[in-house]
């Protein structure tokens, strides 16, 4: 059973998958209400010490990831996610944080963040996107890029 960190002790957990790290969706209950809690995964793509950063529409910064599919492994999601938002190739190295935050009343996602290793291939970003830059790691936990969006969850700075 996967370890989620509740906000109070009133909460049960409930898997429905018996390999936590296939997990992408889990319920917790609280006084007979449930909370869906999925599961995400961001990458921290690293080419020397520059990392990848990608501009939303709304121009928050964000990292490469999404959303855990169900029965999928962590890795395969990652993979997955970068490819089909940046179009390049990695290689996952290990996880740098480990995070959670509420997307919409009810739905809570936890997540991990690995640092990657970009291999190549030409940036194509998807539609979820609206540009991209490269900028020094020390640079990324800074107040201008940790406190945007949420950055400073994805790196473990808030």
């Amino acid at each position: 059973m996967e370890n989620i960190r509740c906000k109070s002790s009133n909460f049960k957990y409930q898997s429905y998958l018996s390999d936590p790290f296939k997990n992408s969706t889990s319920k917790i209950f609280k006084g007979g209400g449930e909370m869906e809690i999925g599961r995400g995964v961001k990458g921290l793509i690293m080419d020397e010490d520059r990392v990848l950063v990608l501009v939303e529409p709304n121009g928050n910064v964000d990292l490469p990831g999404g959303r855990v599919e169900e029965g999928e492994a962590l890795s395969v999601s990652l993979l997955r996610e970068i490819q089909e938002e940046t179009d390049i190739d990695v290689e996952i190295d290990a996880p740098v944080a480990e995070w959670n935050f509420m997307k919409r009343p009810g739905l809570e996602i936890s997540g991990t963040t690995y640092r990657c290793r970009y291999v190549g291939g030409d940036i194509n970003l998807s539609h979820e996107h609206a540009g991209y830059f490269w900028v020094d790691l020390g640079k990324l936990y800074e107040p201008e890029f940790a406190g945007c969006g949420r950055m400073g969850v994805y790196i473990g700075a808030s």
